[in-house]
């Protein structure tokens, strides 16, 4: 009567199986921690540096607006923008920050300088960013730098 031998594969077989399936494991992972990360703390626009935050609101969850000021120039927030932005504009003219030095007008004045637009996107997600800045002249001191930024949050993919 004839014994049956088990079969036995070598050593290095079960290490190039437990190879790959780490490997599938971290590209699953992959591919699901980042829109998760980016669903529980969705990407901030550009922040100038040194900006003071003065007031937060989330309309929505991805959908939110902040309102800060800076001491610096006005016009070196706005190139901050112009270089993280697809498209900007000035309101008054493209020679505003040429104009230097301006006169402060009498009494508390606020004129808005510029807006810039950008995006930004991670897939799967994609969002939209506004920054809409102010010159403010107050009653005393310097003029300072007052702006907003909004961000929208597209949660399916836009065309």
């Amino acid at each position: 009567m004839a014994t049956r031998r088990a079969i036995r594969a070598p050593h290095w077989v079960w290490l190039v199986g437990a190879v790959a399936l780490l490997g599938f494991g971290l590209v699953v992972t992959g591919l699901t921690c980042g829109p998760l990360y980016m669903l529980v703390l969705p990407p901030m626009p550009p922040a100038y540096p040194g900006a003071t935050q003065v007031a937060a609101e989330s309309e929505a969850h991805g959908v939110d607006w902040w309102h800060y000021y800076s001491d610096d120039h006005v016009c070196d927030v706005f190139a901050f923008y112009q270089e993280k932005a697809v498209e900007c504009e000035y309101a008054p003219s493209a020679e505003f920050c040429a104009q230097a030095p301006r006169e402060a007008p009498p009494g508390r004045y606020t004129e808005f300088v510029g807006r810039c637009s950008g995006q930004g996107e991670a897939f799967p997600f994609s969002w939209d960013w506004e920054f809409t800045l102010r010159e403010v002249y107050p009653l005393e001191g310097d003029a300072y730098a007052d702006f907003d930024i909004t961000r929208t949050m597209h949660w399916t993919p836009q065309p």
